[in-house]
C-alpha cells in the first residue's frame, strides 16, 4: 500500500514492517489497494469490524514485541554476559600470569579490554531496554501501547542487538552460549 510492503492475511489481519500506522480507513479508496484480500474487507466489513480488527492487529504487535524484548533481556542478562564474563576471566588470568612471569602481552590486554568494554555495552542496552519496557503504558489502549513498543522498546531491542553481535566477535566461540548463524544453517548432527 502506497510503497509499503503489507501482507493481509484471509483472516483480514495485517503485518507489515510498521503496521502501527496502517488504518485502513486511509486506505479506503479501492483503486489504490491492489490487494484483493484488503480490497473484499474494506468493501464488506463494517467500521466497527475494522475498527476492531485493528485494535486486535496493535495488541498482538505490541503483546508478542513484549515478549520478545524480555526473551532478550533474559539470554542477554542470564546467558550472554556471564559468558563473557568466564572469558574474560579467563584473558585476566592469561594476562596476570604473563605479567607475573614479566612477558609483555598487549594482545590479551587489548583482547580483555575490548571484551570488558562489550560487556559494559551490553548491560547498558539491557538497561536501557528495561528501563523502556517499564515505561510502556499499562492501560488498555491498544494503538498508545503499540506505538509505545514501536518508538521507545524497538530501537532498544535493535540497539541491544547491535551489542550482543560485537560482543560475539570479541568472546571466545567454545564460550559463546550460542550457536552462531553458520551452525544453525550448516551444521547437521545426526
Amino acid at each position: 500500500v502506497e510503497g509499503k510492503l503489507v501482507r493481509v492475511f484471509t483472516n483480514g489481519m495485517v503485518d507489515m514492517a510498521n503496521f502501527v500506522d496502517f488504518d485502513p480507513k486511509q486506505y479506503g479508496v479501492k483503486e489504490k489497494v491492489v490487494f484483493s484480500v484488503l480490497r473484499e474487507m474494506l468493501e464488506t466489513m463494517s467500521e466497527e469490524e475494522l475498527n476492531a480488527r485493528r485494535e486486535i492487529s496493535l495488541r498482538n504487535y505490541a503483546a508478542a514485541g513484549r515478549i520478545e524484548a524480555v526473551t532478550m533481556l533474559k539470554m542477554a542478562r542470564q546467558s550472554i554476559l556471564p559468558a563473557s564474563a568466564r572469558y574474560a576471566g579467563v584473558l585476566t588470568d592469561t594476562v596476570y600470569r604473563a605479567e607475573r612471569c614479566v612477558v609483555f602481552a598487549p594482545a590479551q590486554k587489548a583482547m580483555l579490554k575490548t571484551v570488558n568494554e562489550g560487556m559494559e555495552n551490553v548491560l547498558r542496552c539491557a538497561d536501557a531496554l528495561d528501563g523502556a519496557l517499564l515505561g510502556m503504558p499499562q492501560d488498555t489502549d491498544a494503538e498508545k501501547a503499540a506505538r509505545a513498543f514501536r518508538d521507545a522498546v524497538m530501537p532498544c531491542m535493535e540497539a541491544l542487538r547491535k551489542a550482543v553481535d560485537a560482543l560475539e566477535m570479541s568472546v571466545g566461540k567454545e564460550y559463546w552460549p550460542m550457536p552462531s548463524y553458520g551452525e544453525m544453517l550448516f551444521k547437521i548432527e545426526g
